[in-house]
């Protein structure tokens, strides 16, 4: 693996998170509502990391992040109390079921509900959990990712690094 792909990871990732990270700010201080979950760092490390992973075409992320949002919303909306433990189980469950079901298998949507389950501020959104932050963040990272992606395959380099040996390094006497 050339060393370009390393690089081009990390700036991609660098550049995605200090825009993610200038959303939640602004969320956080203009609207009082969080915007980083968990799944960014997961659906990243796929993103910058293995670009060529099944589970990224443009249907397993968008439904993977909207099944998981739908699924604990599901049950949070129930007419009856539900504690955490049974929530985040039955959630889970729904949320595998349906990836199924859809064809949508995509890893960082459990993340979504993780986060919800464990978050107050989360579960305040109601129903547009499906869209904040999770599909929003997807529209942030995506297109960083894919413009990374090119640059790997576009524009790879590698360092060359000498392979000498320690019979190499040492002093050979001139001969006059």
């Amino acid at each position: 693996m050339p060393i370009s792909t390393a690089i081009y990871g990390a700036l991609g990732a660098f550049v995605a998170f200090m825009c993610l990270g200038t959303l939640n700010i602004y969320f956080s201080d203009v609207f009082s509502l969080p915007f980083m979950i968990g799944s960014f760092g997961t659906v990243s490390i796929l993103f910058f990391g293995n670009p060529d992973a099944a589970v990224l075409n443009p249907w397993n992320i968008v439904m993977g992040h909207m099944l998981g949002a739908f699924s604990v919303m599901l049950w949070i909306h129930m007419p009856f109390a539900i504690n955490a433990v049974v929530l985040r189980a039955l959630s889970m469950a729904t949320l595998v079921g349906s990836m199924l079901v859809f064809g949508a298998v995509h890893p960082p949507g459990g993340a979504m509900v993780i986060a919800c389950v464990d978050s107050a501020q989360m579960q305040a959104l109601g129903w547009y959990y499906l869209l904040f932050p999770g599909l929003l963040g997807i529209a942030v990272l995506y297109p960083i990712a894919r413009f990374t992606t090119m640059m790997k395959r576009k524009y790879p380099f590698d360092f060359k690094f000498s392979k000498k040996t320690s019979e190499d390094l040492k002093l050979k006497p001139k001969i006059a």
